[in-house]
């Protein structure tokens, strides 16, 4: 199957007609390894095409390119913690996504770098829903109370650690 496909369907309407459905992969974030490759929410190495370095989605980086074969799934750890944090920014912070500039998949777990907020959401390597939660509960509150903040770390059960950049 084609790789930008990932699902297809044909049913025959009896005697004459054949009907096709056919349900398109779609880009959901642009991984940066010395160029820029379209994954799908599964992890789908999309093909390289004109406007794959002009598309506005959410960086990844932090992953090898030899990990990134056109038309395959990238079974690559980071690469999978790295989209489910950004699936779960999209479940549980509503517009915070468009703002996403890039996601850092290291050995050490995911950050996010928000324009917005112009600040770096540390989420670790687990329990990235539970942590955002906390994120966008106190968000407001940072923001009107902290000026100075540019690292918000929420790896730890029962705090969030501020830092700046002095």
């Amino acid at each position: 199957m084609l790789p930008r496909i990932k699902d297809a369907d044909l049913k025959t309407d009896f005697p004459s007609t054949i009907v096709c459905s056919i349900t398109e992969r779609e880009p959901v974030a642009l991984v940066f390894a010395n160029r820029f490759i379209e994954v799908d929410e599964e992890g789908m190495v999309l093909p390289e095409d004109a406007i794959s370095s002009k598309l506005d989605l959410p960086i990844i980086t932090g992953i090898p390119g030899e990990l990134l074969k056109q038309g395959t799934i990238c079974a690559d750890k980071r690469l999978k913690e790295a989209l489910r944090a950004l699936h779960a920014c999209k479940q549980l912070g509503g517009n915070f996504t468009e703002d996403i500039s890039e996601i850092k998949a290291g050995p050490h777990g995911v950050s996010i770098v928000s324009l917005r907020d112009g600040c770096i959401v540390v989420l670790g390597d687990s329990e990235f829903e539970k942590r955002l939660k906390k994120f966008f509960l106190l968000r407001d509150t940072i923001e009107k109370n902290d000026i100075v903040t540019k690292v918000i770390d929420l790896r730890f059960d029962d705090q969030i650690v501020l830092r700046s950049t002095f």
